[in-house]
């Protein structure tokens, strides 16, 4: 509710949070926290470390044009309406438009966290299914086991 505010800033020893350039992230910046909605930011883009999106995080930041998550290829988290309202970003992503990752592994999408940006630019890789049958454990195949 804080609709004015432009950034949020921790000193120097702050305990389980940091700042930088107004964005709040988790020690570590492994998971984004909030930018207010106020902030005059343009591009954002965020450190290989994140791991998280919190809930609302961007919400109503209308200055952005970019996001870029890119880096972010161990995120695991996408909190609802993260994006909500903002109407001039388009977002790069690690992950297909399916939520997952180059590794397989699977982001978990809140509702609505993308609703409101003008654009999601998504990863596309191709995955594929194995299934090997026919052989019992320890059975030797040409010689090896």
């Amino acid at each position: 509710g804080c609709s004015a505010l432009k950034d949020i800033e921790v000193t120097a020893g702050g305990i389980g949070f940091e700042s930088e350039n107004g964005m709040l992230y988790t020690v570590g910046k492994t998971e984004i926290i909030k930018l207010p909605a106020k902030s005059t930011m343009k591009e954002y883009v965020a450190p290989e470390t994140v791991t998280k999106i919190w809930a609302q995080a961007f919400a109503g930041v209308t200055s952005l044009e970019t996001i870029d998550l890119s880096a972010c290829t161990k995120i695991n988290s996408v909190g609802f309406s993260a994006f909500d309202g903002c109407s001039n970003a388009t977002i790069t992503v690690p992950f297909t438009s399916e939520g997952r990752l180059e590794s397989g592994a699977s982001v978990s999408l809140g509702s609505s966290w993308k609703d409101g940006v003008k654009k999601v630019n998504y990863q596309n890789y191709t995955f594929v299914e194995l299934t090997v049958s026919g052989l019992k454990n320890n059975q030797a195949r040409n010689g090896k086991t």
